[in-house]
């Protein structure tokens, strides 16, 4: 049995840092589930299910709203989405099509299955559940909080690191509250939580509560003890040293270095929160783009306008093959470059973010000059990321300078909390992607043109001035007549 004691400064700061491990592991990818659904449709796999489908109807609802809603995934797609196996998809679909809030088609060749989700009927079913009238669906934020209750973040990843949906909804609870009591000021480590309060916050009955807790319990991802009182009280508390390997482990294969241009593919949650953009088309924004067809150095083009070439006779289907690679060979490796020494100007050198003022700017690098090594530049980065989240309204920041002397009061061990790097990874892999991305498009403006570019060109010369001739003749023809 163990007895709970009074919060201890450096226990709190250990487990602060580790659970700013797992956060930075966790990132913002997480399914929004509203435990709601679970009490209407009495499956808590269904309305996870449901809860994505809810997402993509959203998101295709603003984007194409010529759909009318329908939107379609592959069971893979579900998978990595919400983390539900192939068995349990089919046993969601079955509920949710026999209450009628789910419509399927097949359409294609090979067929793929489109979705949609029956708003009106849903809304019905959630309002006579909740004992309120439902009158008409609205995408409004207040009033899909009114009509669903507040969503619950269910990470992705520790879906994948319980190995079941149940398991990763009752570790993302659990791990939300060791943060909270953190915060209240207790030590993040017992927490009394019963069984009742899991089932009404998660929509999970015991029987399913006691078996994920047991696979958790057997992992090593949580541990189990009673409280030494008049009535025993059950407490448990996160293993964040075994949760920070393995989510480690997770976000490695998720976040590979090797598809970094994809790192964060995927569409918004935008009934949270913390809002985050998915959109998979932002992923490409910044790589490189073809160059101007009317340039005479362009490297890429259409395969149309070449075949329309071959079949004019202006050029031969042997020049037309004779084309550069669309993407470069990859350079061969070089040496690294020597370490700076110490005090040279490389390594006091700070990158900060952008759109700052000459004062801000001033006080930030006196303020960071003091700390040491890589400490300085990831403050930077960590207030980087911190000011883009501002920026996207997802959290407001009174003081820019305020907040950046907190993480060096922080980072110097002066401020009660320890500093804990979250978001500065992330600024810094996609400062590195820019460098990459900069650096190609350099040796792809700097490659000279190949012959068999500058001869398409001549060819295409000549057919103009061809074209150019036949309608000048056409023209006196018709004049003559």
């Amino acid at each position: 049995m163990a007895q709970r004691r009074p919060p201890n400064r450096s226990t709190r700061q250990a487990i602060a840092g580790q659970v700013g491990t797992v956060s930075s592991a966790l990132g913002q990818s997480y399914v929004s589930y509203h435990p709601l659904l679970a009490t209407v449709t009495g499956n808590v796999k269904a309305a996870l299910f449901l809860s994505h489908a809810i997402s993509w109807s959203r998101y295709v609802h603003k984007s194409q709203p010529d759909r009318d809603g329908w939107f379609w995934l592959r069971a893979s797609d579900w998978y990595e989405g919400a983390g539900l196996s192939g068995r349990e998809q089919a046993t969601a679909r079955i509920i949710l099509k026999g209450m009628g809030i789910l419509e399927e088609k097949r359409i294609g060749v090979p067929a793929k299955i489109w979705y949609r989700v029956n708003l009106d009927k849903l809304g019905h079913l959630v309002a006579a559940s909740a004992g309120r009238q439902f009158e008409e669906w609205s995408w409004d934020r207040a009033a899909m909080l009114h009509l669903l209750g507040q969503p619950v973040p269910c990470h992705r990843i520790l879906i994948k690191v319980a190995g079941g949906v149940v398991g990763g909804l009752i570790l993302s609870y659990l791990f939300r509250a060791t943060r909270r009591d953190l915060s209240d000021g207790g030590d993040g480590e017992w927490m009394h939580i019963p069984v009742g309060h899991t089932r009404e916050f998660l929509g999970i009955t015991p029987k399913q509560q006691r078996r994920a807790r047991e696979r958790l319990r057997l992992a090593g991802l949580v541990e189990e003890t009673f409280e030494r009182v008049v009535q025993p009280k059950l407490l448990t508390r996160l293993n964040l040293g075994q949760l920070g390997l393995e989510c480690a482990k997770k976000a490695n294969e998720i976040h590979c270095l090797q598809d970094s241009a994809n790192m964060f593919a995927g569409f918004r949650n935008q009934d949270c929160r913390i809002l985050q953009t998915r959109v998979a088309q932002s992923a490409y924004l910044e790589l490189p783009k073809a160059q101007n067809k009317e340039c005479p150095n362009r490297i890429t083009g259409v395969a149309q306008s070449a075949d329309q070439a071959v079949r004019k006779g202006l050029i031969t289907k042997e020049e037309n093959y004779k084309r550069e690679p669309l993407q470069k060979a990859a350079p061969e490796a070089q040496a690294p470059s020597p370490a700076p020494a110490v005090g040279s100007s490389s390594e006091l050198e700070i990158i900060l973010p952008e759109k700052l003022l000459a004062g801000e700017a001033t006080a930030a690098r006196n303020w960071l000059m003091p700390l040491e090594g890589e400490l300085r530049q990831q403050v930077a980065d960590e207030w980087a990321g911190l000011l883009s989240l501002s920026a996207r309204g997802i959290k407001p920041m009174y003081s820019r300078l305020g907040v950046l002397n907190t993480l060096v009061k922080r980072a110097k061990g002066l401020d009660n909390e320890p500093f804990t790097p979250c978001l500065c990874f992330e600024v810094a892999a996609a400062r590195l992607r820019r460098q990459e991305i900069e650096a190609m498009r350099q040796q792809q403006s700097a490659s000279p043109a190949s012959p068999g570019v500058a001869r398409d060109w001549q060819a295409t010369d000549a057919g103009r001035a061809l074209l150019r001739e036949k309608m000048a003749e056409l023209g006196m023809a018709r004049r003559s007549t």
